[in-house]
């Protein structure tokens, strides 16, 4: 598991991190085959030349051996047993131990920062008290979506803001894979792109409960449908319909295309200059993202945390 490492340490302080969930998005996708570029928080974070990961934390005991087995970084069960000062503290375990996590975090380590995996909680009251006390301990908090730190998206993002192809008419999604978990991305990624949801949804569908579908609006009135599909694959689409173009994101945004509107086809595709294993530095993109900017851009920090929350307001409310 020896990869090159990005030299950051002429600009950026050392951290001492630790890796609180061990399983797939952790580190067990790393352990388990060999993909390259990085998947997990664990390969990630090794990849830069500031960061320490000094200490892995699960309960899960075959997680702590093939962690322990594959970077030679020790373990430990509970968040109590590690007396090393961090500054970072990555929580990737379910969702479901999220803000307990988070508590024992701030309890025993009061770590700078905490990134906690999405979406924050099981609903929004826990996603609000994970924020709230971040806030009242000083602590920085992020969470990875991953998509809006892609450099294809944040150009996707400019060209719609700047209205290439005028103002929004519509957008339409279609998702699968659970809201909670997969759809999220594709809430949060449509908040971005057009510039915040509102707060309310209506016309609400649980024919499948794991996937609802609703409509809502943009901040600018635009409609927003989302169709959730009980199909069992993670793909799913994005189309932003405005007045001479049209925008379409595939599998959540891993694939997108572009264009003005054609009277012959509807539309005129134009792909971006994107290889299909680039969605892969989704992780990279964002840690780059905290790694340069965290100290330095509180106001980005603070609009991404904010569209968290909305994306976690957003999908407590469909699937109540």
């Amino acid at each position: 598991m020896n990869k090159p490492r990005i030299d950051m340490a002429n600009y950026l302080t050392p951290l001492r991190v630790a890796l609180v969930g061990l399983g797939k998005i952790g580190f067990q996708n790393d352990f388990r085959q060999s993909i390259e570029p990085t998947l997990t928080h664990y390969s990630t974070l090794a990849s830069f030349s500031n960061v320490s990961i000094i200490a892995g934390v699960d309960n899960n005991a075959l997680f702590r051996q093939n962690f322990t087995a594959g970077t030679g970084i020790g373990t430990y069960k509970n968040i109590a047993e590690l007396k090393d000062e961090i500054d970072m503290a990555v929580i990737s375990a379910s969702t479901d131990n999220h803000l307990d996590l988070v508590k024992e975090v701030i309890g025993n380590l009061k770590p700078e920062i905490i990134v906690c995996e999405k979406p924050m909680g099981l609903n929004s009251k826990e996603a609000i008290e994970i924020v709230n006390l971040a806030k009242s301990n000083s602590i920085i908090l992020y969470v990875p979506y991953l998509r809006r730190y892609m450099p294809h998206i944040k150009m996707l993002s400019q060209k719609i803001k700047s209205r290439q192809h005028g103002k929004i008419i519509e957008v339409s999604v279609e998702y699968g894979q659970g809201l909670l978990t997969n759809g999220s991305h594709f809430v949060n990624l449509v908040d971005y792109l057009v510039g915040g949801l509102s707060a309310e949804i209506s016309v609400i569908s649980r024919v499948d409960p794991l996937n609802p579908s609703w409509t809502m609006t943009s901040a600018d009135n635009a409609i927003v449908k989302f169709q959730g599909s009980s199909a069992q694959t993670r793909s799913g689409e994005i189309r932003i319909r405005c007045e001479t173009g049209e925008y379409i994101l595939l599998h959540g945004g891993i694939v997108t295309y572009f264009g003005s509107i054609d009277p012959m086809s509807g539309w005129l595709e134009q792909p971006c200059d994107l290889r299909i294993t680039d969605w892969r530095l989704g992780m990279q993109n964002f840690y780059s993202y905290l790694l340069l900017n965290h100290a330095k851009d509180l106001n980005d920090i603070s609009e991404d945390l904010e569209s968290a929350i909305r994306t976690q307001k957003i999908i407590t409310k469909a699937l109540r």
